[in-house]
């Protein structure tokens, strides 16, 4: 383990990295972008529980912005190999035990 140029420990994407942080870190100090992050998730959530009620799977998706700044990073080596929809909110999707035969 050296400091020379074929350390193990040189990281390439270290500056785009930190750029990318910065950046997430920023958008969140702009009132408009939070106002209408909040929103969007708001939605996303109020979607997601209506179709869970009525049995239906909403797959969530990620405000423009945001996939676009991800996207777009020098940060990710590998930016198509990224999740195309959000992490779960932790709505449960409820499956009946039973089938409608077998309750009766």
């Amino acid at each position: 383990m050296s400091n020379g140029p074929k350390s193990a420990f040189n990281i390439k994407n270290l500056e785009a990295a930190l750029k990318l942080v910065s950046t997430w870190e920023n958008k969140f100090n702009d009132t408009k972008f939070y106002t209408n992050f909040k929103k969007n998730i708001t939605n996303e959530t109020a979607k997601t529980k209506i179709y869970c009620v009525n049995k239906y799977r909403y797959i969530e998706q990620f405000l423009p912005e945001l996939e676009k700044l991800f996207v777009e990073s020098k940060a990710l080596m590998y930016p198509h190999l990224l999740p195309s929809i959000p992490f779960r909110n932790g709505v449960k999707y409820k499956k009946p035990a039973y089938s409608k035969a077998e309750e009766t």
